[in-house]
């Protein structure tokens, strides 16, 4: 029984000892944790004083660095606040002139990639008539702007200085294109008389001077504001036909003169003189000849309105033209050929008192033609031997006959009246577009009712551009 008692209270002293030993033990991680904790948080501390003084120091290094920054930029604001050399402003101006260069070339890329059309002609003419000084003139000069702006809607203009007058606007007309066998134009139109007025410009002729008939009586360049259609019609064969017709606002007063001719006929675009309308037209033939060496094509040509004030006199006109093509053949070179065109036009004019007695000198009939015979040549032996000798070089010999009777109850009723021109020149075109011409015009004019013989050189260079 003693020792069961002995036995419990050893046991019981046991726990005791190990209760005890377990609260130290836990007293003492309590207080060892504390105090890790508190190390822990002095090693912080001083890691964060060390962090204070390093970014101390590198604070202290932007400083510096932001203080030589602004030294260097002071320096180069007094560099460039100071007085510009010369060799500073030419290398400023070259710049510009760069830039501007630039400018325009991409202005000109974009008109060139556009649906913009620019181009024209010019003639440069000496000019040397008995009794007269000789004398350079800038006879023509001509800018054409074409523009596409729809597939089925074209514009098209010419606009030119002759002969040292104002600026002139020839043609200036929008297209409705709906198939080659009818289309408008609309606008400014070159009237459809003859085939001169359409093929004016100097470039594509082989002779410096205009012929009579196209300078006095059909007022080259004739165009008027109107509306016409026109087209090419190829199921007549052996015939293929070109037309046009035009109505328009007419000749007015002042034209139909046996001294002057029929140039101050022409209205202003925006003036029409009485209530009548003119209608004109052409109808071109092209024989289709492919078995033959020819090529001819020849047209129809009237028109017809009313010219007074009061719509009253009427004036009817009528044209015939052609062209024939013989050749090709070998003569002076390998392509040498023959062509032969010619333009008959009249009018006849009604005239009552009232247009007599503003304008005397008016007639009642004008007529007037030219024949022209040119042979087409370049030898062979002569291409590449230059650059003005190429395979488009060509030389032409022309030789033509003018006429025009403005009065045919008497022989010489003025200058114009029963003039005759014949005229013999030769051309050299180095390119197609461009040609040097010089030529030689035996004049036959009256005057005060007596024949006169006068003879004219007139050299000239022209080109398309």
């Amino acid at each position: 029984m003693r020792k069961e008692q002995k036995k419990m209270r050893i046991d019981e002293g046991f726990f005791r000892l190990c209760k005890f030993a377990f609260f130290h033990l836990l007293i003492l991680l309590l207080f060892s944790s504390v105090y890790a904790q508190e190390q822990s948080l002095e090693e912080k501390v001083k890691k964060l004083e060390k962090q204070v003084e390093k970014m101390s120091e590198e604070l202290t290094n932007l400083q510096e660095i932001i203080r030589t920054q602004q030294k260097t930029i002071e320096k180069n604001t007094q560099k460039i606040t100071t007085p510009k050399t010369p060799a500073y402003e030419e290398i400023i101006q070259e710049l510009e002139d760069e830039l501007s260069y630039n400018r325009d070339q991409t202005y000109y890329l974009k008109v060139l990639n556009s649906h913009l059309e620019i181009g024209g002609y010019g003639e440069l003419i000496f000019l040397a008539e008995e009794k007269q000084d000789p004398q350079f003139i800038f006879s023509r000069f001509a800018l054409r702007m074409r523009s596409s702006i729809s597939d089925w809607l074209s514009f098209q203009s010419e606009i030119a200085i002759e002969d040292d007058v104002d600026l002139e606007i020839n043609y200036a007309h929008f297209n409705i294109l709906l198939s080659p066998e009818f289309n408008i134009k609309l606008g400014l139109i070159l009237v459809p008389f003859g085939q001169f007025n359409s093929f004016y410009p100097p470039p594509g002729n082989e002779l410096t001077s205009i012929p009579l008939v196209n300078e006095f009586l059909i007022p080259t360049v004739w165009s008027e504001p109107g509306i016409s259609i026109y087209g090419q019609l190829n199921n007549f064969f052996p015939l293929t036909l070109t037309y046009e017709f035009l109505i328009s606002n007419g000749l007015g007063e002042g034209g139909f003169d046996i001294v002057n001719g029929n140039r101050d006929a022409r209205q202003d675009f925006n003036v029409d003189n009485n209530a009548d309308k003119q209608f004109s037209g052409r109808i071109g033939f092209i024989p289709q000849l492919s078995l033959l060496p020819l090529g001819l094509v020849f047209g129809v040509s009237g028109v017809a309105g009313e010219f007074d004030d009061n719509g009253n006199n009427q004036y009817i006109g009528l044209a015939l033209d052609g062209n024939l093509r013989m050749g090709s053949f070998s003569l002076i070179g390998e392509q040498d050929y023959i062509e032969v065109s010619g333009e008959y036009a009249q009018f006849d004019i009604e005239n009552d008192d009232r247009i007599i007695n503003l304008f005397p000198q008016i007639a009642s009939f004008m007529s007037g033609h030219y024949i022209q015979v040119s042979y087409f040549f370049f030898p062979e032996e002569w291409r590449g031997q230059s650059i003005f000798f190429n395979d488009e070089s060509q030389f032409a010999l022309s030789l033509r006959y003018d006429h025009l009777q403005f009065d045919s109850s008497q022989k010489g009723a003025s200058e114009l009246d029963d003039q005759s021109i014949y005229t013999l020149g030769i051309n050299f075109r180095p390119i197609e577009k461009s040609v040097f011409k010089i030529e030689y015009n035996h004049i036959r004019k009256f005057v005060d009712g007596d024949e006169d013989w006068v003879g004219r050189i007139q050299a000239s260079f022209s080109t398309y551009f």
